[in-house]
C-alpha cells in the first residue's frame, strides 16, 4: 500500500461523500487535545445489593400508586392497566442504578443484574393489558412513593453536610 492511501485511511471522512472531515478550530487536532481519565463514579452512596433488587418494584409501584389515585381522583376507570412500557421504564431505573452496587462476586455483575432486568421485562410483556383495581395500586404506591420521596430528602441532607459524599467511586460497569 502506497503512504497516499495509509494517509488517507487514517482520515475520518463523511459517509455520505467520502470528503475529509473538517474539524476547523472546535476540534484541535488529537495531538494537541487534552484527554482526562475516565472515572467510573456515581452520584451518592454505593448500594446495597438487596436495595438494588427493589428499585424497579419500587419505581413501578409508584408509578402505578400515582395512575391510581389520578384515576380515583378524577373519576376514571376503578381499575389501572399495567402495561409493558412501564416494565421497560422500571428495567431503565433498574439498568441505571446497576452502576452503584456493590457487587460482592463477579459472576453477580453480569448474570444477576441482566438476568434479573431481564425477567422484569419478560414479565411486562406477560402481564401487558391486566388490570389492577385503582384502589389497590393507590393503596400500595403512595406509601411506596412517601417512603422514596423521603429517602431522597434525607439522602440531600448528608451529602449537604458531607460533600465529599456526594461522589463516591461505585467500580466499573
Amino acid at each position: 500500500m502506497s503512504e497516499l492511501t495509509t494517509a488517507r485511511r487514517a482520515r475520518p471522512t463523511t459517509r455520505r461523500t467520502g470528503q475529509p472531515l473538517d474539524h476547523g478550530a472546535r476540534h484541535p487536532p488529537a495531538a494537541t487535545r487534552k484527554t482526562e481519565p475516565v472515572l467510573s463514579c456515581t452520584p451518592g452512596r454505593p448500594l446495597r445489593l438487596t436495595t438494588w433488587l427493589a428499585v424497579p418494584f419500587l419505581f413501578g409501584s409508584a408509578v402505578l400508586g400515582l395512575i391510581g389515585l389520578t384515576g380515583l381522583l378524577l373519576g376514571g376507570p376503578r381499575d389501572v392497566t399495567l402495561a409493558s412500557p412501564l416494565f421497560g421504564a422500571a428495567v431503565a431505573v433498574g439498568v441505571g442504578s446497576s452502576s452503584a452496587v456493590t457487587w460482592r462476586h463477579d459472576w453477580q455483575r453480569v448474570w444477576l443484574r441482566w438476568g434479573y432486568l431481564t425477567a422484569w421485562l419478560a414479565t411486562g410483556v406477560l402481564l401487558d393489558g391486566l388490570h389492577v383495581p385503582a384502589a389497590a395500586t393507590t393503596a400500595v404506591g403512595l406509601p411506596v412513593l412517601a417512603f422514596l420521596v423521603a429517602e431522597c430528602v434525607a439522602e440531600r441532607r448528608r451529602v449537604a453536610d458531607d460533600p465529599d459524599e456526594g461522589m463516591t467511586h461505585a467500580g466499573t460497569c
